[in-house]
């Protein structure tokens, strides 16, 4: 596994939390979380960290499986927003 990996995996992370922690309240914040995901996925998939080609498909549906989780998260989030209770 490639230390560069690692790397950007704690980066990615991190901005992902710091950004959902401070500007929980803007209606842009899908998009945003949205765009920093998609950007992981492109890099885990364009650079396959890992020398095992299941570990690589593993990793792979994992950052999907988090995009959709966040994505309806945040959705819900939105959602919130927009409707009258």
């Amino acid at each position: 596994m490639s230390h560069k990996y690692v790397l950007v995996s704690m980066i990615y992370r991190m901005a992902l939390g710091i950004y959902m922690a401070v500007s929980n309240e803007e209606m842009d914040g899908t998009l945003i979380i949205l765009f920093i995901n998609l950007l992981f996925i492109l890099y885990n998939v364009t650079n396959l960290p890992f020398k095992d080609t299941y570990q690589n498909y593993r990793a792979s549906l994992c950052n999907l499986a988090q995009l959709a989780i966040l994505l309806v998260t945040n959705y819900y989030r939105s959602l919130k927003h927009y409707t009258k209770m």
